[in-house]
């Protein structure tokens, strides 16, 4: 989790425009569309490989676990993995995949003991689609942050334990006109 708390700040506050990495982009440069879930996965798998192989970490995206199932990103040293699942701001499961996923079918891979870790993508307001409805008849987030709080709290206290969330702010730092 530190790793990932690490990315997200670089992302958010470093002035070299990291978070295109998850964008595709017009001829000019400009961010147009979000990318595909599985290609903002591999700019994340990029980002952790960097970090956690000089301690010998493996970080494969797809990772296979137990009853053929299979997580966005598996981070292992032998005996030991944690599994992430990633979703981008706007998709329609985005306030239950940490449960009905990562928790009912990744984390259960023996090796990962139950821990795991949530991951969303958030966009902003350049994004296609609307961000679905939260549960409890909860407000839409405007931020990032917001969104991550939300996550947690509408993660079962008991699961917060070994589920950790996390919120990559990709979105536009200053939209341009």
């Amino acid at each position: 989790m530190d790793q990932l708390a690490d990315i997200k700040q670089e992302i958010a506050f470093t002035n070299t425009d990291i978070y295109k990495r998850f964008w595709n982009v017009d001829r000019y440069g400009r961010i147009d569309t979000p990318k595909p879930e599985e290609s903002c996965r591999n700019e994340l798998v990029e980002m952790l490989r960097h970090r956690l192989r000089p301690l010998g970490v493996i970080v494969e995206p797809e990772g296979h676990m137990v009853a053929d199932k299979r997580a966005d990103i598996s981070v292992s040293l032998p005996g030991h993995k944690v599994l992430v699942e990633l979703k981008r701001d706007y998709h329609p499961d985005v306030w239950s995949s940490a449960e009905s996923q990562l928790d009912r079918f990744y984390a259960r891979d023996p090796e990962a003991t139950g821990y795991g870790v949530y991951g969303v993508f958030w966009f902003g307001e350049k994004r296609k689609e609307p961000i679905p409805a939260p549960p409890h008849g909860k407000p839409r987030p405007e931020t990032a942050d917001q969104m991550e709080s939300l996550l947690l709290s509408i993660l079962p206290e008991e699961k917060r334990v070994k589920i950790a969330v996390i919120v990559f702010d990709v979105s536009e730092p200053f939209p341009k006109g």
